[in-house]
């Protein structure tokens, strides 16, 4: 299971199926998007403590925030692409929405767009792929 330590953005991973493919696969890189505290401190009151409440609801919407691509290969900024539908950790695609004042967001069906989650740091370099950090936490479709 994916654990989440209330509203902050940390995440740690304990001995089950969907932590396991994510943390021990060595076939493949694992790009997180990375929502920041404040962006779990944004998110509607009723649906944080739906979330907080159902494991496995949790473990989708966090599962949202991850890609995986075979090994050797990266997910950094430069190679997403505008309108680009990508396949998340958890299944549903995620669309990479540009602005045209250079910024970029990665949002989910459930996103309002009025509060897209924008990458405001992007390819932090791990141990097995990039983190990019974003405003808002994403969400996919079938979560509001």
């Amino acid at each position: 299971d994916l654990e989440w330590n209330g509203n902050s953005s940390s995440s740690k991973s304990s001995k089950s199926s969907n932590s396991s493919n994510i943390n021990n696969n060595s076939n493949t890189t694992t790009t997180l998007f990375a929502p920041t505290d404040q962006a779990f401190e944004n998110l509607d009151p009723a649906l944080l403590e739906k979330i907080q409440n159902d494991t496995d609801l949790l473990q989708h919407v966090l599962g949202f925030h991850v890609l995986q691509v075979p090994q050797n290969e990266t997910t950094t900024t430069d190679m997403l692409e505008c309108s680009e539908r990508i396949t998340m950790f958890n299944g549903h695609d995620s669309r990479t929405v540009c602005s045209k004042d250079g910024r970029m967001y990665q949002k989910g069906g459930g996103n309002d767009d009025s509060a897209m989650p924008e990458i405001i740091v992007s390819n932090v370099v791990a141990c097995n792929g990039h983190m990019h950090v974003v405003s808002h936490v994403m969400l996919p479709g079938n979560v509001v």
